[in-house]
């Protein structure tokens, strides 16, 4: 992971599972981190283990305000930023609403990035300007469930929610925009990329609020889930490597690109997941 040493990081979802992982390897390379969470407590703990390198801005993440009241803080700090990698995530037993009235699953795992993305891009593009080689770089991590595709006419998952259904949906959002993204990045040396990491040993079960879906994984991710540490490398390798210099607009599964699945692969879903992208997290259009 040669390419982290001195660069400027922000990554969100750090204070367990693979963004814990991630952090570690990024400070204990040399990156200039830049954690953003909801819980103060575990960040101040996170940021005392990982040395005076690493900053941290709390913020709650299903809340679309707060992400830009963390994205106006980043911006107020650094004048250029190498690296983001929209990691926070999460799934939920039963249907829930962020503080703006949107599907708390589509909200966090979809919207949030969405916004800390548009409203870090300055800092991105002016990274890319500063160093052509390395560019600056996007990385969404994703979930094989985006494959369950996305229910145009139930968004808000209003209609029979179902847990997993509502995430992979949030899932098939971030990839489509990713790659629509990426597109509209060409020739900036801003790169964009989205990758599933496998089915990984963290706590978003647990937190899900479904009891038995948290028993199950405890239950076998001792012997079946990888580790965090192993998700977290192959988030890495497309944050930092050398070889993934220039590299845009795919998605990653572990260590391999694989096309993404059903409607999340063709360009018109893409434009159409944009465009409502930009609708429900209030920015204006940008063509």
């Amino acid at each position: 992971m040669a390419g982290a040493s001195g660069r400027s990081v922000v990554l969100s979802g750090a204070t367990s599972g693979i963004g814990m992982a991630a952090a570690r390897a990024l400070a204990a390379d040399g990156a200039r981190l830049t954690i953003v969470g909801r819980n103060e407590t575990l960040l101040r703990e996170l940021v005392a283990e990982l040395g005076a390198a690493t900053d941290w801005v709390v913020a709650d993440l299903t809340s679309l305000d707060q992400t830009r009241r963390a994205a106006a803080r980043i911006r107020e700090r650094h004048d250029r930023l190498d690296v983001l990698i929209n990691n926070a995530g999460g799934f939920f037993a039963r249907r829930q609403e962020s503080p703006e009235g949107l599907e708390l699953s589509l909200a966090l795992n979809h919207l949030s990035p969405f916004v800390l993305t548009h409203e870090l891009l300055p800092l991105l593009r002016a990274a890319a300007e500063a160093d052509g080689a390395f560019g600056a770089r996007i990385v969404n991590v994703a979930s094989s469930a985006h494959r369950s595709g996305v229910q145009w006419d139930n968004l808000a998952s209003t209609r029979r929610y179902r847990m997993m259904r509502a995430y992979g949906q949030a899932k098939a959002l971030m990839v489509m925009t990713t790659n629509e993204l990426a597109r509209r990045l060409e020739g900036t040396g801003v790169t964009a990329n989205s990758v599933h990491p496998g089915v990984v040993r963290t706590g978003i079960a647990r937190k899900s609020g479904n009891r038995l879906m948290g028993i199950g994984f405890d239950l076998v991710a001792r012997w079946v889930l990888l580790s965090p540490e192993r998700g977290a490398s192959y988030v890495l390798h497309l944050a930092t490597s050398e070889e993934m210099a220039g590299v845009s607009g795919t998605y990653w599964s572990k260590n391999r690109i694989e096309e993404p699945g059903g409607e999340a692969a063709g360009r018109a879903a893409q434009e159409r997941a944009w465009r409502l992208s930009e609708e429900l997290a209030g920015i204006p259009a940008s063509g």
